[in-house]
């Protein structure tokens, strides 16, 4: 099964030819990760975007490091999949 999650503009940190840069909701469990989303299953619709995805999509987000000496290290790294993903939207 498909699943559509709305997001605001605030939430896409970057974007390249194949892929954006989406940052996790703030007052989710994940609050500070980010993570790369294919660009073809990322669309503007008005005002806000969605991202889509199906059952079995496994999500890689990452936390950076907001220090003067770590600010591009990895400092947390958690893989999750579809039904946590559309849970910590739903909060």
């Amino acid at each position: 099964m498909w699943h559509k999650i709305e997001i605001s503009e605030n939430n896409i940190e970057a974007s390249t030819d194949k892929a954006v840069l989406i940052k996790m909701k703030h007052n989710s469990n994940y609050d500070g990760f980010v993570f790369w989303h294919p660009k073809k299953l990322v669309r503007a619709e008005g005002k806000m975007f969605t991202f889509s995805f199906n059952d079995e999509f496994k999500f890689n987000l990452k936390k950076y490091g907001q220090g003067k000496w770590n600010n591009r290290d990895v400092v947390r790294e958690d893989n999750i999949g579809a039904n946590v993903m559309l849970a910590e939207w739903a909060l």
